[in-house]
């Protein structure tokens, strides 16, 4: 384990050096994603207003702070899409992955943590203009904000191992966009990345509630704008953890049956 850490701890380091080069890239990048937020918040602003300052429980300033932590969860939400895997099994690009001494898996997660964290570097002054513009609801606790920063690294992690075994299915079939297509659009809608979650009709809550989506999105985003008791978010982290743990046991279960079949058809 300390071997493994050693060698995430060189991987992130490198990645994270290369991707600083890119500097404007990740900038242009970063800032294509808050445009998204910005559109929402200018929405339920409005209809807020027109409803006497609220909507479902959601102020002005609630809805404020909840696009504006959106940019951060966001950016912290991305991971290698099975579209990407996809097209490693269809040209033949997972092959030499293979042959490398760790599983694909840790390459993977390294690089995109190194993601994270140039993109976090990056978001912290646009964040902070924001906040200063804008003038959200969000919590200052330190607890709240520890929490908060806990479960957006369990989100990303959840996250991460959920998609890559998505990603899977394309062992047993290459044409598999139109499963992924229907997944994010599942996710788009009850992840609480189009609306809070609480302006969904009661019923949707409550699916959402029993699927991974929204614990790897709205959940964290609920913590830092103060909409959570402590009981509530230590009982979300753990369902995190529940949904990554799992999701981890059928992604090594499906690699295993996978590559297998790979490997017979002559790869």
């Amino acid at each position: 384990m300390q071997q493994l850490f050693s060698v995430y701890t060189k991987m992130i380091t490198t990645s994270t050096q290369v991707m600083l080069q890119y500097r404007l890239t990740n900038l242009f990048w970063l800032l294509g994603m808050v445009f998204e937020p910005l559109i929402y918040l200018v929405m339920w602003r409005t209809v807020a207003s027109q409803q006497g300052g609220s909507v479902a429980g959601y102020s002005i300033a609630n809805l404020t702070g909840y696009y504006i932590a959106w940019t951060l969860v966001r950016q912290w939400n991305i991971a290698l899409t099975p579209f990407g895997f996809e097209q490693r099994v269809r040209q033949g690009l997972l092959t030499p992955l293979l042959l490398r001494p760790l599983h694909p898996f840790h390459y993977d997660l390294a690089d995109f943590i190194a993601l994270r964290i140039v993109g976090t570097l990056y978001w912290i002054p646009i964040g902070v203009g924001l906040v200063w513009f804008l003038h959200p609801q969000l919590s200052g606790d330190p607890l709240v904000i520890g929490l908060f920063c806990v479960s957006l690294v369990l989100s990303f992690l959840m996250r991460f191992v959920l998609v890559y075994a998505l990603g899977m299915a394309v062992f047993w079939t290459t044409r598999v966009s139109a499963i992924f297509n229907l997944y994010f659009a599942i996710e788009t809608i009850l992840s609480g990345r189009l609306v809070p979650q609480a302006l969904l009709p009661a019923w949707t809550q409550t699916i959402a509630n029993f699927l991974p989506f929204r614990w790897s999105f709205g959940f964290p985003i609920e913590i830092i704008i103060g909409k959570l008791s402590l009981s509530q978010i230590l009982t979300g982290i753990g369902i995190q953890c529940a949904w990554g743990l799992g999701a981890a046991v059928v992604f090594g279960w499906l690699w295993r049956a996978g590559i297998k079949r790979y490997s017979a058809v002559g790869a």
